[in-house]
C-alpha cells in the first residue's frame, strides 16, 4: 500500500511450485522494477532483488538477483496511468506543484521559528560591505539573537549597521493557517480524510463512523478491490475460483459503537432477520441452546393466513366462551 501511494505502482512477484500453484509472494520495491510492453500487448517485468536467491521464477534457467517475470507471475497495482496501461502515476508525479508549495510553507514556518518565532528586524547599512562580510554580520546577528542562552543579551554590530524593527509575528505571517492549508492540500491529493490529521472537517454533520466508512469505501476500496481481482485471477487455478476468494474485511474497521450494534441487533432479531445466535456470532459471543431459531413477531403474517390465530373485530375482545370454544 505504501508503494502504491508514493510511487503509483506496487509489485508482488508470484513464486510458483512445480505444479504451477503459488507457494510464495515477494514484494518488489518500485525502483527495482521495470516494465516493457511486448508485441502481443502483454507486459514483461524485470525485477532485481536478493529475495530471488534459491527460487525459480518465470524463466527457470535464470539465476541471480535480476529476473524477468511474465505478466501472469506479477500482481501489479496501478494508480492513474497515461502510459498505455503499462505503469501508473502516483500523487507525487501527478501533483508536484502541490507538494512543492507545501515544502515551501514548511520551510517558511521552520525559518520563522528559528528566528525566535517572529521576524523582528531587517538590517540596513550606510557603508559598503562585500557579500561575504554581510553574510558574516548576519550570521553573528543570528547567533546573538537565537536561543534561550542569549535571553537579555544583544549582538555587537558596527556603527553603520542599523536594525529596523519589523514586529511580524507568526500570527501576522498567517503561518498556522498556512500549515493547515498545507495539510488539506495533501489530503485532497491523496484522498485522505482531514479529520485523521486533526483538522476541522467542513462536513460537521457526519459522524466519525460515517467519515471512516467513507474513507474505507472511497480511499481504500478502489485499491483493495484491484488487489482482490488480481489475486483471484493469478493465484487461483480455474477449479479453485468457484470455491475460494480473497477478500479484504473492513467489518471491524467500520463497526458501529456497541450501543448502536445492540440496538440494530435487537431489531434484527425481533423482526426475524437474524437468529439470536447469528447476532451473537457477529459479536464474537458463544451461542446458547435454542438460539438458532428464527423469531417471528406475533403481529405479522402472510396476507390471508391466520396460522390458527383468532382475530376479532376492532374494539372488541374475545369472551370467556370464545376462549373455551377455542380450547375445546
Amino acid at each position: 500500500m505504501i508503494h502504491y501511494v508514493l510511487w503509483g505502482n506496487a509489485y508482488v512477484a508470484i513464486i510458483r511450485g512445480n505444479d504451477g500453484r503459488p507457494v510464495e509472494l515477494i514484494t518488489i520495491t518500485p525502483d527495482r522494477m521495470s516494465v516493457t510492453e511486448l508485441e502481443d500487448g502483454d507486459r514483461l517485468y524485470t525485477a532485481s532483488t536478493n529475495q530471488f536467491k534459491g527460487r525459480k521464477t518465470s524463466f527457470a534457467a535464470e539465476t541471480g538477483q535480476t529476473r524477468r517475470l511474465l505478466q501472469e507471475d506479477v500482481i501489479h497495482l496501478m494508480h492513474t496511468n497515461f502510459e498505455n496501461n503499462i505503469i501508473g502515476k502516483g500523487p507525487l508525479d501527478l501533483s508536484p506543484e502541490v507538494f512543492g508549495i507545501d515544502l515551501a510553507i514548511q520551510e517558511t514556518r521552520a525559518g520563522a521559528f528559528r528566528n525566535g518565532t517572529s521576524i523582528q528586524y531587517i538590517i540596513t547599512t550606510t557603508g559598503r560591505y562585500k557579500p561575504e562580510q554581510l553574510a558574516t554580520i548576519r550570521e553573528n546577528l543570528m547567533k546573538g539573537m537565537a536561543g534561550t542562552a542569549n535571553v537579555g543579551m544583544g549582538p555587537a554590530l558596527p556603527p553603520d549597521i542599523q536594525l529596523v524593527p519589523m514586529n511580524l509575528s507568526v500570527k501576522d505571517l498567517m503561518l498556522p493557517e498556512m500549515g493547515e492549508d498545507s495539510k488539506r492540500n495533501v489530503c485532497n491529493v491523496t484522498n485522505y480524510p482531514a479529520h485523521r490529521l486533526g483538522l476541522e472537517d467542513k462536513d460537521a454533520a457526519a459522524s466519525i463512523e460515517q467519515k471512516e466508512r467513507t474513507f474505507y469505501s472511497d480511499t481504500c476500496g478502489p485499491v483493495t478491490t484491484q488487489f482482490e481481482e488480481l489475486f483471484l485471477d493469478k493465484c487461483f487455478i480455474a477449479s479453485e475460483r468457484d470455491q475460494y476468494r480473497m477478500k479484504y474485511d473492513y467489518t471491524q474497521a467500520v463497526s458501529p459503537v456497541y450501543k448502536d450494534r445492540v440496538d440494530a441487533g435487537s431489531k434484527a432479531v425481533v423482526a426475524g432477520l437474524l437468529s439470536p445466535n447469528e447476532w451473537r456470532a457477529r459479536e464474537g459471543l458463544p451461542g446458547y441452546e435454542g438460539g438458532d431459531e428464527i423469531l417471528r413477531p406475533l403481529n405479522t403474517g402472510a396476507i390471508g393466513q391466520t396460522d390458527g390465530l383468532q382475530t376479532t373485530p376492532g374494539g372488541t375482545l374475545p369472551t370467556d366462551n370464545d376462549e373455551s370454544e377455542n380450547q375445546s
